[in-house]
C-alpha cells in the first residue's frame, strides 16, 4: 500500500529509546517486530484493559472471601498455614502443603528443578556470566539451542506422556469410585444467584447472619 517509509518513521520513532534491544526497521519483505515483542505488547495491553474497565465498571466491592471458600465462608476443615522458616522456605514459595502426597511432592519438587534451576539458573543466568567471560562461538550457540529448545524438552515430553497416559487413566478410575460414594445435592446443578451459587446460598446466609449477630455483641454482654 506504499506505506513502507511512513511505518519504518514511525517504529523507528517509537523504539529508539529501547535501542538497541529493540531495534525496528521496516523493510518491504520482513515484519520488523518479532513475536516475543508481539507477546509483550500483548500482555500490557491487556493488562492496561483489565484494570480500566475494572475501575469503570466496579459498583460494589466483591467479596471474593465468599468466592474462594474463606473465612467465614469455609466449607470444609482446611489444616492451619504453616510458618516460614529457612527449613521450609522452598516448600512455601513452590506451594507444598500438608495434603501433599510424596508423589505430589516429587512432582513440584521436580517442575521446581526444571523451570526455575534447570532453566533459569543454569540456561540463562549461567549462560550470560558465562559469555559476559568467554563469549560463546557460532558453533557452541547451535549447540545450546539444539540441547535447550529440542533434546531436553523431548525427553520431558517423552517421560511425561507414559507417566500422565497411565496416572490419567488410574486418575479416572478413581474419580468415577468417588463420584458413585459421593452424596448427591440436589441444588448443586451450576446456578448462580447473585454471585453466589445456589448451592451454597443457604449455607452461606446463615454464616453471614451469625458472624453479623457476632458483630452486634459487646464484650460486656
Amino acid at each position: 500500500h506504499g506505506l513502507v517509509n511512513t511505518v519504518d518513521n514511525v517504529l523507528t520513532v517509537v523504539s529508539k529509546p529501547l535501542n538497541p534491544y529493540v531495534v525496528w526497521e521496516m523493510n518491504p519483505v520482513k515484519c520488523p517486530v518479532n513475536s516475543y515483542e508481539f507477546f509483550v505488547m500483548t500482555m500490557l495491553i491487556t493488562l492496561f484493559l483489565y484494570v480500566v474497565v475494572s475501575f469503570l465498571t466496579c459498583k460494589e466491592m466483591f467479596n471474593l472471601d465468599r468466592m474462594l471458600h474463606r473465612g467465614i465462608y469455609r466449607t470444609e476443615e482446611v489444616s492451619p498455614p504453616k510458618k516460614w522458616g529457612w527449613r521450609n522456605i522452598f516448600s512455601q514459595l513452590i506451594g507444598i502443603t500438608p495434603e501433599y502426597s510424596k508423589g505430589d511432592r516429587f512432582i513440584a519438587w521436580g517442575i521446581f528443578f526444571y523451570s526455575f534451576v534447570l532453566y533459569f539458573c543454569i540456561a540463562f543466568i549461567g549462560v550470560i556470566i558465562w559469555n559476559a567471560i568467554s563469549p560463546w562461538s557460532i558453533q557452541w550457540w547451535c549447540n545450546y539451542y539444539l540441547i535447550y529448545s529440542f533434546i531436553i524438552p523431548g525427553c520431558i515430553a517423552a517421560i511425561t506422556t507414559f507417566w500422565f497416559g497411565i496416572g490419567g487413566m488410574i486418575d479416572m478410575f478413581r474419580m468415577f469410585k468417588t463420584l458413585r460414594e459421593r452424596s448427591d445435592n440436589p441444588l448443586d446443578d451450576g446456578r448462580v444467584e447473585g454471585n453466589v451459587s445456589v448451592a451454597d446460598k443457604e449455607f452461606f446466609a446463615e454464616r453471614e447472619k451469625q458472624a453479623r449477630s457476632n458483630k452486634n455483641i459487646s464484650p460486656e454482654k
